[in-house]
């Protein structure tokens, strides 16, 4: 084994090399007046830039979003209404059935999320309060009315709160409808 080995070394020592190490070439192309100028590189084409492929697919979700929304929005009868709007709100019971619901109250709180917008409405009947969380864009949502502007104020005053979460400790007046 050790003279197969000291063969290799003797030939690779003897045998003209047409090879210089990289060092080497790399020092006498640096120092010498006729270096080889480097071959140029073949011209590639110039890369469009993208969006990251999830802003994209979020632009695309935008847009389905709001189409859904304006589908849902045709052939319903919902007015513009803010939280502290007294409202009477019309829907369906089932999707099959034909009985239409109807229920008055002031509005606690909205929630504009797309499709997934909904507003909590409140009011008291028998002494009771009770609260309903209604979905806006419900396929059962027939319509909303509004009974009056800033109904806690007695339409004196704009509301100043998104959320009035705080009637459900004052007097029972201040939410029925």
């Amino acid at each position: 084994m050790l003279a197969a080995v000291t063969k290799s070394f003797v030939r690779a020592a003897g045998a003209a090399s047409t090879r210089r190490a990289p060092l080497l070439s790399a020092q006498v192309s640096l120092f010498s007046t006729e270096a080889a100028t480097p071959a140029p590189a073949a011209e590639q084409p110039k890369r469009t830039k993208l969006k990251i492929p999830t802003k994209r697919a979020a632009s695309l979700l935008q847009q389905l979003e709001a189409e859904a929304v304006a589908k849902a929005a045709e052939g319903k009868d919902i007015d513009n209404f803010k939280p502290g709007d007294s409202v009477e709100v019309q829907y369906l019971l089932s999707r099959t059935g034909s009985r239409v619901q109807r229920v008055k109250g002031v509005v606690l709180a909205r929630r504009n999320r797309g499709t997934g917008s909904s507003f909590v409405i409140r009011n008291h009947i028998g002494g009771y309060g009770y609260e309903q969380k209604i979905f806006l864009h419900s396929p059962l949502l027939q319509s909303v009315k509004v009974l009056q502007e800033a109904f806690i104020h007695k339409g004196k005053k704009r509301v100043r709160r998104a959320k009035l979460f705080y009637l459900r400790e004052k007097a029972p007046s201040f939410t029925t409808v």
